[in-house]
Parts: structure tokens; sequence; C-alpha cells
């Protein structure tokens, strides 16, 4: 079964579960050369606490997810990042975690790095190509939280539910 037609009952189901709203659009484009371009767009909406986290998922020609959600009236989150450590640099330490935070409050970045164990985020980039790019940035009112992350892997739907109860978990901490 192609990606595109796998995603729309994960979707669908996640939609259900976590009492959000799902929206699916499909077009095509013409390329220059004659030739069809089809791109499926996938925007689910989920409610978590008192934000609401947007995810997309194109599929077709960047093949990019990212999520999104602004935290307002919220205690101060400390601001982080979450990459995708080298293979390289893993190879000649093993113990090294697929996925590097970096945070300055070492008791939030141990909280975090716990909660990427849990939900077996660490396991997936471990196991697949899922690299993703996290970051919490604050502004002066309130905080984005922010994922990016490149949907060439296989188990592209098995990430959704984990990042949100990341979130979640973020938003938690904030409470």
């Amino acid at each position: 079964m192609e990606s595109y037609e796998l995603m729309k009952p994960v979707f669908t189901r996640i939609a259900v579960e976590e009492g959000g709203h799902y929206q699916f659009r499909d077009e095509k484009y013409w390329g220059g050369d004659m030739s069809v371009i089809p791109i499926t767009y996938h925007k689910l909406v989920v409610p978590i606490k008192d934000a609401h986290v947007i995810v997309d998922y194109e599929l077709g020609n960047h093949n990019m997810a990212s999520f999104f959600c602004e935290l307002s009236d919220f205690n101060p989150i400390p601001s982080f990042t979450i990459s995708y450590r080298s293979p390289y640099r893993r190879l000649f330490n093993k113990k090294l975690n697929a996925l590097k935070v970096n945070c300055e409050d070492t008791h939030f970045k141990n909280y975090l790095q716990q909660e990427l164990i849990e939900l077996e985020l660490e396991h997936i980039a471990r196991d697949s190509q899922f690299e993703p790019n996290i970051k919490l940035i604050h502004s002066d009112t309130s905080a984005e939280l922010k994922t990016r992350y490149y949907l060439g892997f296989k188990y592209k739907h098995r990430v959704i539910q984990p990042l949100l109860r990341f979130y979640e978990a973020v938003i938690e901490w904030g409470r």
C-alpha cells in the first residue's frame, strides 16, 4: 500500500482518538515535461490542554512533516532543541542516543531525554531514518514548539501519536 493511501486512515483514527479535526487534500500539479506530480496534504489539529497542536504532512513533492504549537499563558518552559545525531558519531560511541537534546536546564534536559525514550521516539530514530528537528523558541509573549522532519522513512505513520504525547509532556511541564 502506498504511503499516501496508508496515511488517510491513520490520520482519521488519530483524529477520532484524540478529539481532533482532520483535513485531507489531494492535488495534481503538471510538471514542465508534461508529467503529473500527485501531492497529498494531511492536516490534523489536536487539542492538548489549553493549546492546539497542528500536524501537517505533505507527501509527493517535498515529503515533509511539521508539528506546531503556540504556548501562551504557560509557566516558562526552558528553550531547547532536539536533533538527530550523526550515525558516524554513534558508530564510535555506542552509548550515544540517536536524538541529541540541547537545553541549558539540566533537569528539563533529562526529562526530555527520558520522554524520548519512553515514547519510543529514540527507538524509531535508531531503527529508521526518522531525523526530527524539534525546537522550543520563546518570543515576548509566548513560546512556539516546532518540529520538522523528512518523511522518507518506513514508519512515518508510527511517529504521529508519540510526537503528540511528547508535545503533551512539554505542555504539562509548563503547567
